[in-house]
């Protein structure tokens, strides 16, 4: 229950605050691909472009539950890399790791 307790409370305060309090430069995950704030191009009659997931973490994580917007996409188990189709807009992307510590990064599909 503290995990949940702790999500919820992470996605509270992103949702009314603007911000991600678990993006702090000390959690022990990272997302490594993608990069914060790259831009994909669709290609003409796309609408969505596949966005290739990854994070690390220097203390091992049994899970990372990765979150588009706020909404639980797919949790992944080592190594944490994972696909998802995102379509144009600009995306927060968050990797909260089985220790509930987490990282964001925002990337945008033109």
């Amino acid at each position: 229950t503290e995990l949940l307790l702790n999500t919820v409370c992470f996605l509270l305060n992103a949702l009314f605050h603007g911000c991600c309090l678990c993006s702090d430069v000390n959690s022990s995950i990272k997302i490594t691909s993608p990069l914060s704030r790259e831009v994909y191009l669709l290609y003409p009659g796309m609408t969505s472009h596949k966005i290739q997931l990854s994070a690390s973490s220097l203390i091992p994580q049994k899970q990372v539950s990765w979150y588009v917007a706020g909404l639980e996409t797919i949790s992944t188990h080592p190594p944490h890399n994972a696909t998802v189709p995102l379509m144009k807009g600009t995306h927060q992307i968050t990797a909260i790791g089985s220790d509930s510590e987490g990282h964001s990064i925002s990337v945008t599909i033109e």
